[in-house]
């Protein structure tokens, strides 16, 4: 019994013992390779953890611890959607660095990147400029206008000493690299290149270009530099004996020219000019209109005579009588001033010369009179002037009655209308009537420009001198001139025995607002011209011609001294004659009857008219009907009888 006992206990052991060897086998197989105590990890949380290192090392890699440009902080790892980037400034969530606005600043900005439980976080230092190159480039570009119209050496190139602009230009004929404008004679397109970088480090930089205009001069500019050009440099001498030259376009701007003259047989629209046995005055004008702006200029052009040594007494008389046959004559009218559409007027006059003087009607205020001092002057000028008055019966003799009453103060040699030629003041004494006082004599003053042409075009500088033909004289204008401008009429001025122009004593009208002539009430002979209602204009226009002529000659005044009221004061006067452009052609009729007067005493000329629209004083009808020209006879008899020429002229009527 205790055999069986003991060898079942053998037994036990045994089986006990393999379980043990069995189990401890077991735990060998399933902790083979393992730590102790290690837990179990899933495979998806390592691969979490990488692909935020890898982000993070991006992040490292591509933000820039320098920022200028605007930088954008990354937001996303291209890589992996999935992980998550934000970012702090302090305790702030920010997608940009903030800047400061004046200086260069360094920030601390937090990165935080995750990816489910897997989290990265650091820090990164960041140096920030104040502004980028692009800012900068953009603040430099805005000082620049589009179009250039003067110098840019304002400039501002460098900002807050931290950052620099170089720029050049592509045409520095008209904008050099300083920034000055050279006014081209066309708009100029040109390219600004430009280049900005850090004070500190050139070669952190941003280069760019653009286009800008270059502007030439302005419309209106052109218009008064094309005006001066012909003034100073092509119409520069008025008293001429060969042919002008009158451009039909301005060279420098392709300005077109349009010329008119008053008459052809003198002058024509392409300058030439006809020569004849007396001096010619004509009147050229040129309009000159760039766009809107506009300006029309006026040149009273004197032809100097023939010389007629040698000229036979038929040679003579034919070339006079060309001057008075004119190839066309055109319609004058007052159709400026509503002031003067009451007046009767013809169509125009012929200047019929008739060897005779009009006779003068005396009727002299008394001595005493405070319009009648009884000053003896010398009489350089003879002053021409119209009354104004355009009511009826305002006549020469109206106006002589006036005068011999005190006339208000007012006084003149002479009143010329329909009714006559009344000499109310003697000729060499003083009279009221140019509104220049009589402080002042006649006297001239060396401009010290030496003289280049007999007649020239007067100006004034911009710092206040006169000058001639655009150069300056050393005579400034006077002290209390106020607008800087010279009367419409003009300055009278000579030439010198020193070759220099001589310039007659001026003053400052501020009446008028024009710089004047002296010389009106003392060394001028006064005469008024009527335009009252009825009267003919034309028929005052002719008697006056003649006694104007008469006064030439009696006194030895040369026709360039016959000047206009307006000479004195800039006063719009005498207003009917002006607003007709009728000036130069009544200067022209005096200059014919001077040497009419001088050359054929003795002679008779004899006008036979063969229109009815013209008489034989060659005054032509105010209504021509559907007449385009009229026809007349010129005989010219010596004192025995004689016809020395006889001829039948036609000359065409030009309406508009």
């Amino acid at each position: 019994m205790k055999r069986i006992i003991y060898i079942t206990l053998i037994i036990s052991l045994i089986f006990v013992n393999i379980f043990i060897m069995s189990c401890k086998k077991d735990d060998k197989e399933n902790n083979e390779g393992s730590e102790p105590n290690t837990p179990i990890v899933d495979d998806s949380t390592k691969e979490d953890d990488k692909a935020v290192s890898d982000a993070e090392a991006y992040i490292l890699a591509n933000t820039p611890t320098t920022m200028i440009e605007s930088t954008d902080l990354i937001k996303e790892y291209e890589k992996d959607k999935e992980v998550k980037i934000s970012w702090k400034y302090n305790t702030s969530n920010i997608t940009k660095v903030s800047r400061d606005s004046k200086k260069i600043v360094e920030r601390v900005i937090s990165y935080h990147i995750e990816k489910n439980s897997s989290v990265k976080e650091g820090n990164i230092t960041v140096t920030v400029y104040p502004k980028s190159l692009t800012a900068i480039a953009n603040s430099f570009i805005s000082q620049v206008p589009t179009e250039l119209w003067e110098s840019i050496d304002y400039l501002t190139m460098t900002y807050l000493n931290i950052y620099q602009v170089t720029w050049t230009s592509s045409d520095t004929d008209v904008l050099d690299n300083n920034g000055i404008y050279y006014r081209p004679t066309v708009d100029t397109n040109i390219t600004i290149s430009y280049k900005v970088s850090l004070i500190n480090d050139s070669s952190v930089f941003q280069e760019g270009s653009f286009e800008i205009t270059v502007k030439s001069y302005s419309d209106q500019e052109k218009v008064e530099l094309v005006s001066a050009w012909l003034s100073n440099e092509v119409v520069n001498e008025l008293a001429v004996s060969s042919d002008l030259t009158l451009p039909k376009v301005d060279p420098l701007y392709g300005v077109e020219l349009t010329w008119t003259t008053s008459n052809s047989d003198i002058v024509d629209t392409e300058g030439k000019i006809t020569r004849y046995v007396y001096d010619r005055y004509a009147e050229i004008n040129c309009v000159v209109q760039v766009g809107n702006f506009r300006k029309d200029l006026t040149y009273w052009i004197k032809v100097l005579a023939l010389d007629i040594e040698g000229m036979t007494t038929e040679q003579i008389l034919d070339n006079f009588i060309k001057g008075i046959a004119v190839t066309s004559l055109k319609h004058v009218g007052f159709n400026i001033n509503s002031g003067y559409s009451n007046i009767t007027q013809s169509f125009n006059v012929l200047s019929f010369f008739s060897n005779e003087w009009i006779p003068k009607i005396e009727h002299f205020a008394p001595v005493g009179n405070s319009n009648r001092p009884g000053t003896i002057k010398n009489k350089v000028f003879i002053c021409v002037h119209d009354t104004a008055n355009n009511s009826e019966g305002a006549t020469a003799l109206m106006h002589a009655k006036y005068v011999d009453g005190g006339g208000g103060g007012t006084s003149f040699q002479y009143c010329v209308g329909n009714d006559g030629i009344y000499n109310l003041i003697p000729d060499n004494e003083v009279a009221y009537h140019a509104g220049d006082g009589t402080k002042y004599d006649f006297k001239l003053y060396d401009t010290g420009v030496k003289a280049t042409s007999t007649k020239c075009n007067m100006g004034i500088s911009e710092d206040g001198y006169f000058t001639f033909n655009g150069k300056k004289s050393k005579i400034k204008i006077p002290a209390d001139t106020e607008i800087p401008r010279i009367c419409e009429a003009g300055l009278y001025y000579e030439i010198g025995t020193n070759g220099n122009y001589w310039l007659n004593e001026n003053y400052y009208n501020d009446t008028y607002g024009a710089i004047s002539n002296r010389g009106g009430n003392n060394n001028s002979i006064g005469i008024e011209t009527c335009v009252n209602a009825g009267s003919d204009y034309y028929i005052t226009y002719m008697y006056n011609a003649n006694n104007v002529a008469r006064l030439c000659t009696e006194h030895n005044i040369s026709v360039d001294n016959v000047l206009q009221h307006n000479n004195f004061s800039n006063k719009p006067c005498p207003n009917a004659i002006r607003q007709t452009g009728m000036w130069q052609p009544f200067r022209d009729y005096v200059s014919q009857i001077v040497f009419g007067m001088k050359t054929f005493k003795g002679l008779t000329f004899e006008y036979h008219s063969q229109t009815d629209i013209l008489n034989d004083q060659g005054y032509i009808k105010r209504v021509i009907g559907n007449a385009t020209e009229v026809k007349y006879e010129i005989i010219v008899k010596d004192s025995l009888d004689n016809v020395l020429h006889q001829k039948i002229y036609t000359t065409s009527l030009i309406k508009k």
